[in-house]
């Protein structure tokens, strides 16, 4: 946790990039639709990075 800069409580890390804490997200309510949206942006992200990586190979 320490790696990870984890130093207080409540704390979620996503994908090891993002710490979001009440503070970090405006508030203790907002801290899990901040997660939710990080964790749709990784998703398309991702999503989007392969669909490029199969047009760059095909023809």
């Amino acid at each position: 946790m320490r790696d990870l800069g984890v130093n207080a409580s409540p704390t979620i890390v996503v994908a090891k990039k993002y710490l979001i804490t009440p503070e970090t997200a405006g508030d203790l309510g907002f801290m899990f639709d901040v997660v939710d949206f990080l964790v749709e942006k990784i998703k398309s992200d991702r999503e989007m990075e392969e669909t490029t990586a199969v047009n760059e190979i095909s023809p």
